[in-house]
């Protein structure tokens, strides 16, 4: 793996792990199926490259764009 490489799968890393943090800690109502929804979520791959874009200033963000860049840039 080349060193230009490291800095993005850290930053993938860093989004999916934030995604993953919002969906579990977030404001919705806990409900029997969220392991289910946060895994749909996840294994969308148009809303993950979405947010991704989003958090590397590269396209617009929605609502859950902009609460995951908000989370980045508070580490």
């Amino acid at each position: 793996m080349s060193s230009k490489a490291l800095p993005n799968l850290f930053m993938l890393s860093a989004v999916l792990i934030a995604l993953m943090a919002i969906l579990i800690v977030g404001p919705q109502p806990a409900a029997a199926n969220d392991s289910q929804n946060i895994n749909r979520l996840l294994n969308n791959q148009v809303i993950v490259s979405r947010q991704i874009m989003c958090v590397l200033e590269k396209s617009p963000c929605d609502q859950l764009g902009r609460q995951l860049k908000g989370s980045y840039q508070q580490q």
